[in-house]
């Protein structure tokens, strides 16, 4: 391993594949040696290299403590500052390094300081000894300084609750990453911080329009704990900055059913000028439980919007308000097409949480099991196992999916004939039908459905114990083991 090192500190020159590979080379040896080597590419590297050195890292993980440690103390910047980044890449794992970092906080130049605060905050709960020491740079002349120092106290949690006041505080500076770095350590520290609501709903009167949003952001963090802020956050709702009426909406989505008052108000902008504002409203509409049925109907509409981050907000938006959004179906499974695959996810999941639908749409997807394309098939199971029982009439499809392929997609049919439970039984004379094929790995399959759902497919066990004297080894063997299974939730049954 030795001849790695030397070699990877005159690689520069090399293609970055190379590199990438003699990095993965070093990060999975986990030993000591290679995680000192990886620091100090850490500290040189171009960013391609960077991303490949932390992966490893983290591969390499706890053996990276020990020389981080060490090279912490370096009369070097650069090492200081990687050694640190290679501690909060390992995480709460580096807790040993921890009086180290703490012992030099105060002293090291901005830079580093801000390494060893992003280290101490990755530690989470474990860095509550640093509080203290990390709590007197709130004042800090380096303003990154003071805003990672919000950050990590926000990260190692309830510990720093006392610094609250002085993060409140910070909820109006002057700027923007220090604002929004108090903020969202406030949310974070926890419950304790619900008694300074009253002190941000005071912020959200400011002038400053960023005072003003990094005080819903951070009644926001405090979810249900802010919820005396849903009245105060509603009456700004309308406010002449887009990014208030982004950060309200989504503050108030955030503080949830509390906050079921205001629906209304966020309603209204979902139809604002502004494409970002529009998905936080539409967001905050599922969250808050919208109940207004002509806001809903706006709501669905949304799932056609030109902009892909509004569509993904509004389809994640009617699956939270469930069968009260079930005419969104139609809108959902036209995100089947879409071009973001984050979109066609949502609306999969989503299509699971609006409860029965038309038998037409679930036909509709039924369809797309057929499709020629890989994804648009994946997509469609994975939509049937969401919707579980409610989906039941596709059963025959999947088993015909299922049984006829081997891949994931077969995976993904066979847990969409789980999810089904009981409602499985109506299909079982085509798993009957399948057992009785002319081709024994379609027979084998079917019988590793059945095993699956053996719970209700009780009524087939003479037909299962049949296929036991299969003349095929493979389909006996598969048998046997769903004929165990249902033995198995036969006796489970008698036992309840």
């Amino acid at each position: 391993m030795n001849g790695v090192f030397g070699f990877l500190s005159r690689a520069a020159f090399l293609p970055a594949s190379l590199r990438t590979g003699m990095i993965e080379k070093l990060g999975s040896s986990g030993s000591a040696s290679a995680a000192k080597q990886l620091i100090a590419t850490l500290a040189a590297a171009d960013q391609q290299t960077r991303n490949a050195t932390l992966t490893a890292i983290t591969v390499c993980g706890p053996a990276v403590v020990q020389p981080a440690t060490e090279q912490l103390k370096s009369g070097a910047v650069g090492l200081r500052i990687a050694a640190a980044e290679a501690l909060a890449q390992v995480g709460p794992s580096a807790a040993a390094a921890l009086t180290t970092l703490q012992h030099n906080l105060a002293t090291a130049p901005p830079d580093v300081r801000v390494g060893f605060l992003k280290a101490i905050g990755a530690l989470g709960a474990a860095g509550e000894p640093a509080v203290d020491a990390i709590g007197s740079l709130l004042d800090d002349d380096n303003l990154r300084v003071v805003a990672a120092a919000a950050t990590a106290l926000g990260q190692i949690g309830p510990p720093a609750k006392g610094f609250v006041p002085e993060l409140i505080g910070l909820v109006g500076h002057i700027e923007k990453s220090v604002r929004e770095a108090a903020g969202e350590a406030v949310g974070r520290i926890g419950p304790i911080t619900k008694v300074f609501v009253p002190k941000l709903i005071e912020q959200l009167g400011r002038e400053d329009n960023g005072v003003r949003v990094a005080a819903a952001k951070a009644l926001g963090e405090m979810g249900r704990d802010a919820a005396k802020a849903a009245g105060p956050l509603s009456e700004i709702l309308e406010d002449t900055s887009r990014d208030v009426r982004q950060a309200v909406a989504e503050a108030l989505g955030k503080i949830g059913e509390p906050a079921s008052a205001t629906a209304s108000k966020i309603a209204r902008l979902l139809s604002d000028r502004d494409y970002g504002v529009q998905a936080a409203a539409a967001r905050a509409c599922g969250q808050v439980g919208l109940f207004d049925a002509d806001a809903i109907r706006q709501l669905i509409q949304l799932l056609a919007h030109n902009r892909g981050s509004v569509r993904h907000a509004a389809a994640e938006a009617v699956g939270m308000l469930g069968p009260k959004a079930a005419d969104a179906a139609r809108g959902l499974i036209a995100l089947f097409d879409d071009k973001y695959e984050a979109n066609q996810l949502a609306a999969a999941r989503s299509l699971g949480r609006l409860g029965p639908i038309d038998a037409t749409y679930v036909s509709a997807i039924e369809q797309k099991l057929q499709s020629p394309t890989e994804a648009d098939r994946l997509l469609a199971a994975r939509a049937l196992a969401y919707m579980g029982p409610t989906a039941a009439t596709a059963a025959p499809a999947l088993i015909g999916a299922a049984t006829n392929s081997s891949d994931q997609f077969a995976a993904r049919c066979v847990e969409a004939l789980i999810n089904m439970g009981a409602a499985i039984q109506a299909s079982l004379p085509v798993l009957v039908e399948q057992l009785n094929s002319s081709n024994p790995t379609v027979r084998e399959r079917s019988l590793g459905i059945v095993a699956r759902v053996a719970t209700y497919a009780g009524s087939i066990a003479d037909i299962v114990q049949s296929c036991t004297s299969d003349a095929d080894p493979s389909v006996r063997d598969a048998a046997r083991t769903a004929l165990e299974q249902i033995q198995k939730a036969q006796l489970a049954g008698m036992s309840r």
